[in-house]
């Protein structure tokens, strides 16, 4: 938000204006997100100067008053400020100190009235906490709720779970074979590196699936780019190679895979029948969660794969533990960060490592979906 840098060079200005500094314009220089990256990368279209003068000059009458506000907070010395928990605990960003305010100092559960209703003013949330009331378990049976609201209280006071049998079956009618289960890395580099890329574009680099037979029988296969070239040709040839037949293709969570190949598709246009064509087979198997066919109460209001697998299949979750505790690429922010890492990276022989670590993590995320599939399709035995 360019908004909050208006408000920072206004307090520049102000300090170095009462310095005797003669300052005739300010500027906010910004990435241009709108930028595509040539052969080589162009500086002056790379960044964008935008003139905030009249809007700095607007700001400086109030900015003395809040100087004035913040030296009576910081005068206070230990004592902390008298003010309640709310909206301002996230809006206009997260406060750092939400998790002192709510959990060290009022004990507010994880999991509470503050997850079923949304924090906004006058929200029942707002004044359920305001009556004492921060635990699910002790929201009143006459609470005027939606039926999605009710569905999550009810579970979480009776501990119990909760399964569409009818659609968990329509859902798995849905699926042909072989199953290819696939799961995409990315990542979202400020400063575009390859030709065609733009500031923060997602650039898949790396994907793993695993192929599930009918009679049970699997094939892993996988794709790893160089983060020296761009990954997402050869990505694209191998995807269309390893995907070849009219089966179902099984994500969790589709927006981003269906995303990441249509914004290929785009890029990369004499490979967009076939990418498009393996849109088009995309089953979300997310949505056995999302839409509450297989509820478990402690998944609480989430159905993220971190929040499910731990529940259906402890023993994937325990494989990610041994990855953790041997020092190896354990969730995707990890994995950014070593293929990352891999471009100013000269020791070959670190390089086969993170190459490998990489391979094992993506490949873990697959046989996760394979697992939990094979759990949907147990309880609906």
């Amino acid at each position: 938000d360019i908004q909050n840098y208006i408000e920072d060079v206004a307090i520049q200005y102000y300090v170095l204006s009462g310095l005797g500094i003669n300052i005739p314009n300010t500027f906010v220089t910004m990435i241009n997100s709108t930028y595509v990256r040539e052969d080589q990368l162009d500086i002056n279209d790379f960044f964008i100067t935008i003139d905030v003068t009249k809007e700095v000059l607007e700001l400086q009458a109030s900015i003395a008053d809040n100087i004035d506000k913040f030296t009576n907070v910081l005068s206070c010395n230990d004592k902390e400020p008298g003010v309640d928990i709310g909206t301002h605990c996230h809006k206009p960003n997260k406060c750092p100190a939400k998790q002192y305010c709510w959990q060290e100092q009022r004990s507010i559960p994880d999991y509470s009235v503050f997850n079923i209703f949304k924090l906004q003013n006058n929200s029942k949330s707002l004044k359920l906490y305001g009556d004492g009331i921060v635990n699910i378990s002790d929201i009143p049976d006459n609470l005027k709720t939606t039926l999605i609201q009710k569905f999550y209280i009810d579970n979480w006071k009776n501990k119990a779970n909760h399964f569409d049998y009818k659609k968990i079956d329509e859902f798995l009618n849905q699926i042909s074979y072989p199953i290819f289960h696939l799961d995409f890395e990315s990542f979202n580099p400020a400063i575009p590196l390859y030709k065609n890329s733009k500031p923060y574009q997602q650039i898949p680099f790396q994907y793993s699936i695993h192929i599930e037979q009918n009679n049970g029988g699997l094939e892993h296969k996988e794709y790893l780019g160089d983060p020296l070239i761009d990954p997402r040709e050869g990505l694209i040839k191998k995807l269309i190679s390893d995907m070849k037949g009219d089966s179902t293709i099984l994500v969790f969570s589709e927006g981003f895979e269906k995303t990441r190949i249509k914004e290929m598709a785009d890029d990369f246009p004499r490979y967009k029948d076939e990418l498009m064509s393996i849109n088009d087979r995309v089953l979300d198997l997310a949505k056995v969660f999302s839409k509450r066919y297989y509820y478990l109460y402690k998944m609480q209001n989430q159905h993220s794969i971190k929040v499910v697998m731990p529940l259906l299949v402890p023993d994937m979750e325990n494989k990610y533990v041994d990855l953790k505790k041997s020092n190896k690429v354990c969730n995707g922010t990890e994995a950014i960060v070593a293929f990352e890492g891999l471009l100013n990276e000269d020791d070959q022989s670190l390089i086969v490592k993170i190459r490998q670590d990489l391979i094992d993590y993506c490949e873990l995320d697959t046989l996760s979906m394979v697992e939990i599939l094979k759990e949907v399709r147990n309880v609906n035995a």
